[in-house]
């Protein structure tokens, strides 16, 4: 009986264990939501421009070509 009382203990314990490191990564990332949130007000991302200097056939050429690549099954 005492096996069995000691099984559960240490069942109890590792569980406990397991649990509290759960917890305390769950409050971690969230406090490091909050702060990312707060540095992206000071330091916001830079946004690249995009191209748009391809006219409509140079993009209709390359849906023709992906089409046709993947109908030939390459």
């Amino acid at each position: 009986m005492g096996n069995i009382m000691n099984g559960l203990v240490f069942t109890i314990i590792g569980m406990g264990i397991v649990f509290t490191f759960l917890v305390v990564l769950v409050i971690a990332i969230n406090i490091m939501k909050f702060v990312t949130g707060i540095l992206e007000k000071y330091f916001p991302e830079q946004e690249e421009a995009l191209q748009t200097d391809a006219g409509d056939a140079e993009i209709a050429a390359v849906i023709a070509a992906a089409y046709a690549m993947k109908n030939k099954g390459v």
